[in-house]
């Protein structure tokens, strides 16, 4: 009987001791439960904003910047789209002398800019030097069949040119309308503005290429005198003569005119302003061109002088152009051109910026030295005519 009360005791003993231990693991882990709960409230409101570290900034950064390309890139794409329709291909046709072929028809490439239009006709700009000497100019706009182009006028000491195509020859290519470019103020150009050059290079059709303004005014040495340039990284080859430049905004600031490439320049772009296209342009479109004498000359060097026997200033004759001004007075090759009007001439560029203050029509008197003898002579300047 002793022995089944003591058992009973152990085992009510045993059950009242593992009660205590299940109700603290309980209670413990009730506690602990609640506690984890809170924390992870705590956590999870600590993480609602997370922080960002340096390495996920740059990510950011650098997200920012892809974005930001991938914008200027659009705004290029936008701005060909809106101004390469008013940049036309053009193909001029000579005549060339070959000693051993005899006359011969010669082909070359260049562009022009529409900046006007009228009830019956298209208005291109494009260099002098694209169309100069040419029996037949040729334009396609919009990609279309050449289209046969007439001269409006020209001005060959800014190497620049007006043409003009009839609206009725454009329908039968199937264009019925034109794109106009809108010519900006290139005095508000700065050095390192994004530029886009586009023109028909080496006769491929209008391509683009983009660049900076490297120079807005550059005195550029040419065979037809010292020209104000601006000048530009992007890409200029040959074709893209008379081609736009054309700024950010989608203005025409320049017309493309030359390139320079040698072994320790390359990609060196030249461009017209686009206040003197405007100016040149006006006066072509008023009168048809400015004067011309219808004569290349070179400036005489010290050397020249003393080596033939020249006067110490003026400009040496070296080609006249038949049926122009000079050779209607009877000047020839190798004459001397001392004085314009009773002002000296002591160079090209004097004798070009001199001439344009002139009217076509004008009676002007140049002293002129030849066979060691001076004489004045009377010379009405004409019209160039043709290309």
């Amino acid at each position: 009987m002793k022995k089944k009360i003591r058992n009973w005791l152990i085992g009510a003993l045993a059950c009242a001791i593992l009660g205590s231990v299940v109700g603290f693991g309980y209670s413990f882990a009730e506690g602990l439960v609640k506690k984890t709960v809170n924390t992870v409230k705590t956590t999870i409101n600590k993480v609602e904003t997370p922080a960002i570290n340096a390495e996920d900034k740059d990510q950011s950064d650098d997200t920012k910047a892809i974005m930001l390309m991938d914008q200027a890139s659009q705004d290029t794409v936008n701005i060909i789209k809106a101004v390469k329709p008013s940049v036309v291909c053009i193909t001029s046709k000579a005549n060339v002398q070959s000693w051993f072929y005899g006359t011969q028809e010669a082909q070359y490439s260049g562009s022009g800019v529409i900046f006007y239009e009228d009830n019956e006709k298209v208005y291109i700009v494009t260099n002098n030097s694209v169309i100069s000497g040419a029996t037949n100019v040729l334009v396609s706009v919009s990609e279309s069949e050449l289209i046969n182009a007439s001269l409006v006028g020209k001005n060959a000491s800014n190497d620049l040119a007006v043409i003009s195509v009839l609206k009725s020859n454009l329908k039968e290519q199937g264009v019925n309308s034109v794109t106009v470019a809108k010519l900006g103020d290139s005095s508000t150009t700065q050095v390192g503005e994004t530029v886009i050059a586009i023109g028909n290079a080496l006769g491929e059709g209008n391509i683009a290429t983009k660049g900076i303004v490297s120079s807005t005014s550059k005195k550029l040495n040419t065979n037809i005198g010292t020209l104000e340039m601006m000048q530009t990284d992007a890409a200029i080859n040959p074709g893209n003569d008379g081609g736009a430049l054309v700024n950010s905004d989608g203005y025409v600031i320049g017309i493309n005119t030359t390139k320079v490439s040698n072994t320790t320049v390359e990609g060196i772009g030249y461009a017209i302003p686009s206040n003197i296209v405007k100016t040149v342009v006006e006066g072509i479109m008023q009168t048809g061109e400015t004067p011309t004498l219808g004569v290349k000359v070179t400036t005489i060097t010290e050397d020249m002088a003393k080596q033939y026997g020249l006067p110490g200033a003026g400009v040496y004759i070296s080609e006249v152009t038949l049926g122009g001004s000079a050779n209607s007075a009877g000047l020839r090759e190798g004459d001397v051109i001392t004085a314009y009007n009773g002002s000296p001439v002591f160079s090209a560029d004097g004798l070009v910026e001199t001439l344009r203050k002139s009217k076509i029509g004008d009676t002007v008197t140049l002293t002129v030295y030849r066979d060691g003898k001076s004489s004045d002579v009377p010379v009405t300047l004409k019209k160039a005519t043709g290309f």
